[in-house]
């Protein structure tokens, strides 16, 4: 073959050829089996213990659709099987548990890769209560990142509130997907 270019036909349309930069196709082109998921959690509120300042986890114990089992719903981590460049999105809606006017009354979601919160797309998502989005002391609160993952790279949701207003969310209306893009 040497230099020479390969183009494939289906009669005699050209579907795919080869080029120094690549492969160039004409239609469609289906992938069968891309990673890809979407987790939710229960039909109900949920109540966390306390108010602090430190990051828990949050496993999202259902899925929608999880192609090629990448996302556990017992450990609410997701696991790229394949380097890659991946979308994530998050929805979490929350409610602080009693109505207040302080301006410190936060509650955060975040996203971390391997246990990290350094990554390059920022993936953190503060709100305030008392200022809900959805009435004076509900949130949807909502968090979008592109992330270049290594093979064995964890990605997970983590949430906390702070100071002493405690939150509860709902599952229902809490997802977190994410795909492969390319």
């Amino acid at each position: 073959l040497g230099s020479n270019n390969v183009d494939l036909y289906h009669g005699s349309n050209k579907k795919l050829e080869t080029q120094t930069s690549g492969i160039k196709t004409t239609g469609y082109n289906l992938q069968t089996a891309i990673p890809s998921f979407k987790a939710y959690g229960p039909d109900q509120f949920t109540e966390f213990a306390t108010a602090d300042t430190t990051y828990h986890p949050l496993v999202l114990v259902n899925t929608a659709y999880n192609t090629g089992s990448h996302y556990s719903t017992t450990t609410g981590k997701f696991t790229a099987p394949v380097a890659g460049l991946y979308f994530f999105h998050v929805r979490f809606y929350c409610q602080a548990l009693s109505e207040t006017t302080d301006n410190n009354q936060w509650f955060s979601i975040e996203l971390k890769k391997n246990g990290s919160t350094t990554w390059g797309s920022g993936g953190e998502y503060f709100d305030q209560a008392g200022a809900g989005n959805n009435g004076d002391n509900a949130q949807t609160l909502q968090l979008t990142a592109v992330e270049p993952l290594a093979v064995n790279d964890e990605v997970t949701l983590s949430c906390f509130n702070y100071f002493t207003t405690r939150w509860k969310w709902h599952g229902r209306y809490t997802t977190f997907h994410g795909y492969l893009i390319g």
